[in-house]
């Protein structure tokens, strides 16, 4: 293959009985032996469809959809089963496609519910969701619910429900609870199981595109917020879309949008996160050049407003998902350094904060008092004081000075301002800093 082109495979499937389908694909690429070999190269897919399957053929929806389900048809991944109670339903058919493979559970007193998601084709224990069941009458949906029960699942994916009694049926589903600081969401809609399942083990598995985002921003979250002194910030909103490729922050809604090249990776969970932070306990975010909404790369030029908001998040993204060091930029970049290189930006935070001073770094601050000092920073030309926006106006917060002859010789294109204001560190040092900003952002 040459760059640029597409590859392409087909695959026959042999049709199911009819019912709703979880298909999965997963692709694993390999990137050529030599400097192109991981982690520079690393493009593995997977992405999941819905495959209904009627007496007229069929189709695929992006995300299950329950209204494909006729009524009195349980809304179920599998062959249609009636629902318990509705004329014609078998239960011997429904455990028959619902039962998951015995896991070491043989109490008759007790119900199974195997709850996972489906990772690399292999379905993995969706910890920490939140499973529920009550019950039901079989024929009476007014009399219920009763015996209303919860649980979280544990790192074996199962959890227990009491069986219900004759002439009575579980009904139940999963889903992803709210913490202090991330919105929650559902994750398997309808689950049911009557006296015959008693013993037995029911599958009830959800979509990783909405359990791996939660699990990541749960993970990611309280590093970030603890690195910046864990400030006030709204529990924020999320969600997964299944057309949209890219991931973004929209600060209106404060909701976090999950692209399908990314929703998995739990940097990007932390990049969008910082945005978040930025917008409600760091003085806010700004409008970029309109070059930034269309895509932009760590190691390429983009813009001044542009690479110190999405340096800041990629700083911060560094900290939540894998501790990344900052210090050294990857073999593989050409560009020099540059304040519109947002990884270069990225490389100033980490030597503003970190205790590592190498070369001319002569800066180990607290990323608390950095960041009141990012969040307070304001700046003045003839006019009225405005809020910083690009690494320029930072730099001069930090300095609490202004060198119009430095500023002309590294930020060109930018009018120096007349006056900077900033909340500082009673001990900052303004040559250190100076030192520190040109270590990063210029190659002289």
């Amino acid at each position: 293959m040459e760059p640029g082109d597409t590859w392409q495979r087909s695959f026959s499937v042999t049709l199911p009985p009819k019912g709703y389908y979880h298909l999965l694909v997963k692709i694993d690429t390999d990137a050529p032996a030599g400097e192109l070999n991981d982690p520079y190269v690393h493009d593995d897919v997977h992405f999941e469809r819905w495959m209904l399957v009627t007496d007229t053929g069929g189709r695929l929806t992006l995300e299950f959809d329950e209204s494909v389900f006729a009524e009195g048809i349980a809304p179920m991944p599998g062959p249609f089963i009636n629902k318990i109670g509705q004329s014609g339903a078998s239960r011997e058919a429904a455990a028959d496609v619902g039962v998951a493979a015995d896991v070491g559970m043989d109490s008759n007193d007790y119900v199974y519910m195997s709850v996972t998601y489906a990772d690399n084709n292999t379905d993995k224990p969706a910890v920490g969701a939140y499973a529920h069941a009550a019950r039901w009458h079989d024929h009476d949906h007014t009399d219920g619910p009763w015996n209303q029960q919860t649980a979280y699942v544990s790192s074996s994916g199962v959890v227990a429900f009491t069986c219900p009694p004759a002439g009575y049926h579980l009904e139940g589903g999963a889903d992803l609870p709210s913490t202090a600081h991330i919105a929650g969401a559902g994750f398997s809609g309808y689950w049911e199981a009557g006296p015959s399942d008693c013993g037995d083990t029911i599958s009830a598995s959800g979509p990783r595109t909405n359990y791996l985002p939660w699990k990541n921003l749960k993970k990611v979250v309280p590093k970030v917020r603890s690195h910046f002194g864990n400030p006030s910030v709204p529990r924020v909103a999320w969600f997964t879309s299944s057309t949209d490729e890219t991931s973004s922050y929209t600060p209106s809604s404060h909701r976090i949008k999950f692209g399908t090249a990314s929703y998995h990776n739990d940097w990007t969970a932390a990049h969008e996160y910082a945005h978040a932070l930025h917008e409600k306990a760091l003085g806010g975010l700004w409008t970029a050049e309109p070059s930034c909404s269309e895509g932009h790369k760590v190691w390429e030029v983009s813009g001044y407003k542009c690479a110190f908001q999405e340096g800041f998040a990629d700083y911060a993204a560094g900290i939540g998902a894998w501790g990344r060091s900052w210090e050294n930029v990857p073999p593989d970049v050409d560009e020099p350094e540059d304040p519109r290189i947002e990884g270069y930006v990225a490389m100033l935070f980490q030597d503003l904060i970190d205790s590592a001073n190498e070369d001319d770094d002569e800066t180990t601050y607290s990323a608390s008092s950095v960041g009141t000092a990012f969040k307070s920073c304001r700046i003045r030309f003839s006019g009225p004081w405005r809020k910083r926006n690009n690494v320029s106006d930072f730099v001069w917060c930090m300095e609490n000075r202004i060198n119009s002859d430095v500023h002309n010789d590294h930020f060109p294109g930018l009018t120096a301002p007349s006056q900077q204001s900033a909340s500082r560190g009673s001990d900052w040092d303004a040559d250190d800093i100076r030192s520190t900003w040109l270590q990063n952002l210029t190659d002289n």
